[in-house]
């Protein structure tokens, strides 16, 4: 079996600010959203203008880059301060800026193309019972994830078949890798799960100064080989988690604390300032999935919106969605390597915590086998990290500062619940 990754055609998708939705029904396969949106953008100058200068005001801005880079997996909103010329240079400033970190964060977390003079995710991957230095990034990002005992990264035999499906051009194609579909792919996905979670069998030692050592033990070298494995170790959903932390806290860096970042998988990050931010809730309520209603607050906050159903175009390379309304879906429970979820829809948001240490948080509360509420009353109560859901057309929150608005329709009609 080969786990090389399907081709990437993921790159000529447009990002959409926001649809307007008649009677707010969506069919699974079709809609286009944007997950969270920032209040009030300002509209872009017209004519000859917009070449000359840029108002005051909110502005996407495109990263300025001549490198492959991740950019075409965010969206990326600053309000600009200057008008005029002035505008034009900030403008600019915070292009670069980005395109810089873009670039350096692709390069950082990929699995297996190595760039001269970094110590990458491949690298890492290439240089098995060695001692050696990586990316101060990328050891920190290893780090977090051993403090929380969590093994996903070393899934990435599992991963490799995962992109297949998604990037499948077909039913039978996706079906063919699909774990729940092919029984064949179930147990070679047991079999790689069985040496991720074996200390023994694969394992990162961190040393400090950021050096590591990525040890594989005999027999999961020999069953890499006689599969075909190309890597061990990928981030896979977790991945735009730690690149949207690092593209924020560099523009954050640099001066730029104004802007909203969004990943087409559903992270957002704001930056450095509090910020108005509303966040459309989804509920997959039979056929159809349902905007249940709207939550809005201020603040400088981390979100995650995870769902188990395919978004259309919006969710390409993400999950895959099959014509009866199931999905194969990024989030794989370590202890099989299938994907699992608990409930269709989960929001969290922080005002203090990164999206990787949310999703960290997160993930064990939603690839899970019974859907357990008070996990994220936990959540709230220790490490300030709130959540929204919907069930039996309820829409369910946690946080007494939201300001909640239902949808109801001649269709469909929710009411609010607040949860300590």
């Amino acid at each position: 079996m080969s786990s090389r990754r399907a081709p990437d055609n993921n790159s000529g998708l447009k990002p959409v600010q926001k649809i307007e939705l008649s009677e707010r029904r969506i069919k699974l396969r079709i809609v286009l959203v944007v997950l969270f949106i920032v209040i009030a953008l300002a509209a872009f100058a017209v004519g000859i203008i917009f070449y000359l200068s840029t108002d005051a005001g909110w502005r996407q801005v495109e990263a300025s880059a001549a490198d492959t880079n991740c950019s075409q997996d965010f969206i990326f909103y600053y309000e600009i301060q200057n008008g005029g010329l002035d505008g034009t240079a900030e403008n600019r400033a915070v292009a670069t800026s980005y395109g810089e970190a873009a670039v350096e964060a692709y390069r950082i977390f990929n699995p297996q193309e190595r760039f001269d003079g970094l110590y990458n995710l491949a690298y890492l991957n290439e240089n098995i019972n060695t001692k050696i230095e990586i990316d101060a990034t990328l050891y920190n990002a290893l780090a977090l994830l051993e403090s929380y005992g969590n093994r996903t990264v070393y899934l990435g035999p599992v991963y490799a078949y995962y992109y297949n499906i998604f990037y499948s051009p077909d039913e039978a194609n996706a079906a063919f890798y699909d774990p729940y579909k092919n029984e064949d792919m179930a147990e070679y996905f047991r079999r790689v799960a069985e040496y991720a979670n074996d200390g023994e069998s694969i394992n990162i030692e961190l040393y400090g100064n950021n050096t590591v050592m990525l040890s594989v033990s005999e027999e999961y070298q020999q069953f890499a080989k006689d599969n075909a494995v190309d890597y061990y170790l990928d981030f896979f959903v977790l991945k735009n988690a730690f690149i949207i932390d690092y593209l924020a806290e560099s523009l954050i860096e640099d001066g730029f604390t104004k802007g909203i970042i969004t990943s087409y998988d559903g992270y957002t990050r704001t930056l450095g300032e509090d910020r108005q931010f509303s966040i459309d809730v989804l509920d997959k309520n039979g056929e159809y999935a349902y905007i249940a209603g709207t939550v809005s607050s201020t603040g400088c906050i981390s979100a995650v919106r995870m769902h188990n159903y395919s978004l259309g175009s919006a969710d390409h390379g993400y999950n895959y969605g099959y014509s009866d309304g199931t999905a194969a879906t990024a989030y794989v429970d370590p202890a099989d390597g299938l994907y699992k979820s608990c409930i269709n829809d989960l929001i969290g948001y922080s005002r203090g915590t990164g999206c990787a240490e949310l999703m960290l948080n997160l993930l064990p509360v939603y690839i899970a086998d019974e859907f357990n509420s008070s996990a994220l009353s936990a959540l709230k109560a220790e490490k300030g990290i709130y959540s929204v859901y919907c069930a039996d057309n309820e829409l369910i929150y946690n946080d007494k500062d939201l300001i909640v608005t239902v949808t109801s329709t001649s269709e469909v009609s929710y009411s609010k619940k607040y949860e300590e």
